[in-house]
């Protein structure tokens, strides 16, 4: 659904709302998918209160399927937000840790609606927004741009979208696994659990500096500074900024090599030529090949830049809606 047509049903109900004749929010039916790459049995809800926690009294939600597909009616009279969190990854078969976000207008959820919904979250006009996603993506590419593709097309069918999500993905991973150094769980806690709160951290982190440091004019681009910028956020949201230097943390040249890591695997990744679509089996095998490949190497990075033991740690409780996550 586009932005126009979503609001659109909007204003017909808040105007049949103030006709005196007891009118009631329109009900709109959202038919689309869930990717990184696939992701199967994640619950999806729509966001009404913006909390980010799931309402089962109040929200509407449901699974998605093997495909990664679901099918939502949502009531609602405002603008609101689809959330996706945990499920399986279909490529990997390993559980997705991430929470994924789109506005309400776009039909499919993925890393880069993620990131656009953050942005705007953070103050930025929607189509600001979507002008900066697009740059970074590579979408806006004066050279060869992409502009008649919405940003919640499945990155399937394109190539930028894939090449993006991914982008999106490894960034979110690598803060996550560096955060993971200096805050671990508070007993009950698991460290499963407590990725899932960091990575969704991170994911808000990284789109509030993102969305600070794009000037109207100038390219949007992920630096190497701007993930150093965005642990010195993460270390304030988690208290531990005054124990752990930023560059202690994300040195310069950790921040350099997961720079380039992730400029030149998503770099390949647009230019593969593997063709989409012919072959599910085949994508979904390629795909798991790709993510495992990037994940590792980023985990490998990090590794051999650790300085878990060498600097103060806190231990933090486990979220209220941790649950949401369970499959």
């Amino acid at each position: 659904m586009n932005r126009k047509t979503w609001l659109g049903a909007i204003l017909v109900g808040m105007l049949a709302g103030c006709g005196g004749g007891g009118g009631s929010a329109p009900t709109v039916q959202m038919t689309g998918v869930v990717v990184d790459w696939y992701i199967q049995d994640a619950l999806i809800f729509a966001d009404l209160n913006d909390d980010g926690v799931y309402q089962p009294e109040t929200e509407p939600s449901t699974r998605s399927g093997s495909g990664g597909g679901y099918q939502l009616h949502v009531t609602s009279d405002r603008p609101y937000y689809l959330i996706s969190k945990g499920g399986i990854d279909t490529s990997t078969s390993q559980y997705y840790a991430a929470t994924l976000i789109a506005e309400g207008h776009y039909d499919n959820i993925t890393p880069v609606t993620t990131m656009d919904a953050l942005i705007v979250r953070k103050g930025t006009h929607p189509m600001v927004a979507d002008l900066i996603v697009r740059q970074l993506t590579g979408m806006d590419d004066p050279t060869e741009p992409d502009d008649s593709v919405p940003l919640d097309a499945n990155p399937a069918t394109n190539k930028h979208l894939l090449a993006g999500s991914r982008m999106f993905a490894m960034y979110n991973n690598a803060l996550t696994e560096v955060l993971s150094q200096v805050v671990k769980p508070s007993e009950g806690f698991t460290e499963a659990e407590l990725k899932i709160k960091l990575s969704r951290s991170a994911w808000e982190q990284l789109a509030r500096r993102v969305a600070e440091e794009y000037t109207p004019g100038v390219f949007a681009t992920i630096k190497p500074s701007t993930l150093q910028k965005t642990i010195q956020y993460l270390l304030a949201e988690y208290g531990v900024e005054t124990e752990v230097g930023v560059t202690v943390l994300m040195s310069d040249a950790l921040a350099e090599t997961i720079h380039g890591f992730v400029k030149s695997s998503t770099s390949e990744l647009s230019l593969s030529t593997h063709i989409f679509g012919d072959d599910d089996e085949g994508d979904r095998v390629y795909m798991g090949d790709v993510q495992d490949a990037q994940d590792q190497t980023i985990a490998l990075i990090i590794q051999n830049a650790s300085v878990t033991g060498l600097v103060p740690t806190i231990r933090i409780e486990g979220d209220d809606d941790k649950d949401e996550y369970e499959h």
